[in-house]
This record gives C-alpha cells, sequence and structure tokens, in this order.
C-alpha cells in the first residue's frame, strides 16, 4: 500500500465495489473501487486529514435521527454544537488564509445537503443553517453560469435591436428609391 497520498487511510477496507469493464479492444479489465464509510470519520479526523470533501455529506449521520433531532431539543442542540465547532474550524483553515471561495463553497454544500437531508426537521435544519451563514440560494459555479447566460441574451436583444434597425433602413432606402422613380 503506498504511503504517497492522505487517502491511503481513508480507502484502507476490505470492502470493495467490482465491476468488469470491456475495453475496445475487447479485453476484460476487473476494476475494484474501495469503498469508504463515512461514519467511520469524525469531524476531528475529517479536519485532521484535511478530507474537507466529506464534510457536506457529514449530515448524512443524522438522517435515521431526523424525528429525534425534531422532538429532543437535547439531540438537536448536541447536533448543533458540532455544527458550530465544524464553522470555526472552516474559518481557521480558510477564512484565516485567504481562502474565501473555498469556505463559501464548502459551507454553501454543506447547507444544500443539510437542506435536503433534514427536509421533515425544521427546527435542525433552521439551526443548522443559522450557524453555517444562513441559507444560501446559489454556489459560485451557479452565479457565473447565471451571469453568462444573462450576457447571452443581452447579446442577443442587442443584436436583435440591429437587426431591426437595418430592416427599418432597409426599408427607408427602398422608399427614398421608389419616390425618386
Amino acid at each position: 500500500m503506498s504511503n504517497n497520498t492522505i487517502f491511503d487511510d481513508v480507502f484502507r477496507t476490505e470492502a470493495t465495489l467490482e465491476m468488469e469493464l470491456i475495453m475496445p479492444d475487447g479485453k476484460i479489465v476487473e476494476y475494484k473501487v474501495p469503498i469508504l464509510y463515512l461514519q467511520k470519520y469524525t469531524e476531528d479526523t475529517i479536519f485532521q486529514k484535511n478530507l474537507f470533501f466529506l464534510l457536506p455529506f457529514y449530515i448524512m449521520k443524522y438522517e435515521k435521527s431526523k424525528k429525534e433531532l425534531q422532538e429532543n431539543d437535547g439531540k438537536l442542540q448536541e447536533m448543533l454544537e458540532e455544527y458550530r465547532a465544524m464553522e470555526k474550524h472552516l474559518e481557521e483553515k480558510f477564512l484565516d488564509k485567504g481562502k474565501e471561495k473555498e469556505y463559501r463553497d464548502i459551507m454553501e454544500l454543506i447547507i444544500r445537503t443539510a437542506d435536503y437531508i433534514l427536509k421533515d426537521a425544521e427546527n435542525a435544519r433552521k439551526g443548522l443553517g443559522e450557524i453555517m451563514g444562513g441559507k444560501i440560494l446559489e454556489l459560485e459555479s451557479d452565479k457565473l453560469i447565471k451571469q453568462g447566460r444573462d450576457l447571452e441574451k443581452k447579446n442577443t436583444e442587442k443584436e436583435r435591436q440591429r437587426a431591426n434597425a437595418a430592416e427599418a433602413e432597409v426599408a427607408r432606402l427602398k422608399k427614398l428609391l421608389a419616390e425618386k422613380k
């Protein structure tokens, strides 16, 4: 096993997903993908190993206890405290180092995932949203796509106006020609 990556510990497991790939030359290649069990990773482990890509999925550990979160204020507060600590860690890892975009993207993904997982646990979803910076509607990439579409619409409208102006000018010139005859 390689000692070259931080992923070695994460994927060290007996469980794999196996599949056979048929290559273009007809050869069959067995492909094994190690299975990652997110439940095995605490918030501390995720931060120690810099596995930030797991944070949006961390909320899944509460999926089966949504009803309990809704009915048991102690459980809800326990979850919210965990996310307060997570938010502080993210600030230290990203904001304090000038990585605002990375911080914002992770926070947005956490909120989106939590909104889905906790859709039936209003108090938990609301509390988590307040801790993680409120309801965020768009990822930065979504905003850029929207800006591109808006620009395309604007350019299309300008082209339509130019075409209409050109048609009007052609009509005016035809009328002038007809009057001179």
